[in-house]
């Protein structure tokens, strides 16, 4: 057998008291406490895993898609060699698509790929960035979950189109208004990214204007409901709309109500997609 427990803790008593105790296996943990100070057998075994560098979170960015929507123009003097030397000046010489070696390239085809190389340069215009760097280490703490919530929400909200315009959005939230009882803001920095970006993720999907009013609300009702249900086994079926008496409501009126819900909620970094149920929600998150 093997079994793979996430964020375990010191208190986490059911833990041993699930672990099959016939023939042989293997346990995975992860935990943000030194389980190996309490349980011996851990003694040895335990791997230390190093948080993300800033190059780490840009890469994640990048991966994410953050700032790849910017609407591009190319210059009148654009030419092939100089799209190739901007990108090496940024040091991302692999970013430059070449032409399709085996057949011949038309005017409209070449605009597209060009457009596209710009795109990507605006891309890592905005990536290479001191300040965001910088954002990324004092305000974000570099936690991964935090990160990919910030890509997730530039990448689905087209008013965010700089790094300068995501700093700002965290600059505009007051930390003093969250819930931070118990938490230290100098050594905090890893929940009070995590919870000013949740919050603003919300606040940037609830005040989406490119979305319908019903799909926000909806997609909002859902994260409602997830935060109270099982975060990863939660099956569709549970939403299923049933008759209702006259002049009750139902927002999920039908399964595309929920499936809209459902891609909101993933297009945002609420949810990961799941073949088993509606969705997996981070724990952390859930909180």
């Amino acid at each position: 057998w093997v079994m793979f427990v996430e964020d375990a803790s010191l208190g986490s008593e059911t833990l041993w008291k699930i672990l099959p105790q016939n023939g042989f296996g293997r346990l995975v943990v992860t935990s943000q406490a030194q389980l190996q100070t309490e349980y011996p057998f851990f003694t040895g075994s335990a791997i230390h895993l190093e948080e993300l560098n800033t190059s780490d979170c840009i890469e994640l960015l990048r991966q994410l898609g953050a700032f790849a929507n910017a609407k591009c123009e190319l210059r009148d003097d654009e030419t092939e060699d100089s799209l190739r030397s901007r990108c090496e000046a940024l040091d991302v010489g692999h970013r430059y698509i070449p032409p399709n070696p085996r057949r011949s390239e038309i005017a409209k085809e070449r605009k597209a790929r060009w457009l596209r190389i710009e795109a990507r340069l605006a891309q890592e215009n905005e990536l290479s960035r001191p300040e965001l760097s910088t954002f990324l280490e004092k305000v974000v703490g570099q936690l991964p979950l935090t990160v990919a919530l910030c890509g997730n929400m530039v990448r689905a909200n087209t008013s965010i189109r700089t790094a300068g315009d995501l700093i700002k959005l965290f600059e505009a939230h007051n930390v003093e208004a969250l819930d931070t009882a118990g938490h230290d803001q100098i050594n905090g920095r890893h929940y009070f990214g995590l919870l000013l970006s949740t919050k603003i993720n919300l606040d940037r999907l609830q005040s989406d204007g490119s979305l319908p009013e019903r799909d926000r609300m909806a997609a909002v009702t859902l994260l409602a409901v997830m935060s109270m249900l099982d975060r990863a086994l939660t099956p569709e079926t549970f939403f299923r709309t049933r008759k209702v008496r006259t002049g009750d409501s139902d927002i999920f009126k039908s399964s595309a109500a929920l499936r809209r819900a459902q891609k909101l909620c993933i297009r945002y970094g609420f949810f990961r997609p799941s073949l088993i149920s509606v969705g997996i929600m981070h724990q952390q998150v859930q909180r």
